[in-house]
């Protein structure tokens, strides 16, 4: 998404962006907390919107299909592909080719 950023910006939608944000607030509130202290409340409350979420939709998925089998692994299986999607993307942006 990164790289396709710069050779069809008219492709990306905000949902392209969202794990990027996602990713991108996540290391700011990390690095923003050494030095001042709020931004851990600013870090905890993302981090519990975002298992929320992870957790509904996980819910929701498990009940559409009458089948609990990937409880456990599912919240897993979101989160890796969010900070992944979101890495790829900062990375993407920063070395373009």
């Amino acid at each position: 998404i990164g790289q396709l950023i710069h050779k069809a910006p008219k492709s990306i939608s905000l949902r392209h962006l969202v794990p990027f944000g996602f990713v991108l607030t996540l290391l700011i509130c990390i690095i923003a907390s050494l030095f001042y202290s709020p931004f851990v409340i600013l870090l905890l409350v993302l981090m519990s919107a975002y298992t929320l979420a992870n957790l509904i939709a996980t819910l929701h998925i498990c009940f559409c299909q009458h089948s609990f089998a990937y409880l456990l692994t599912l919240p897993t299986l979101f989160t890796a592909v969010h900070i992944s999607y979101g890495v790829g993307t900062i990375k993407g942006l920063l070395f373009q080719q």
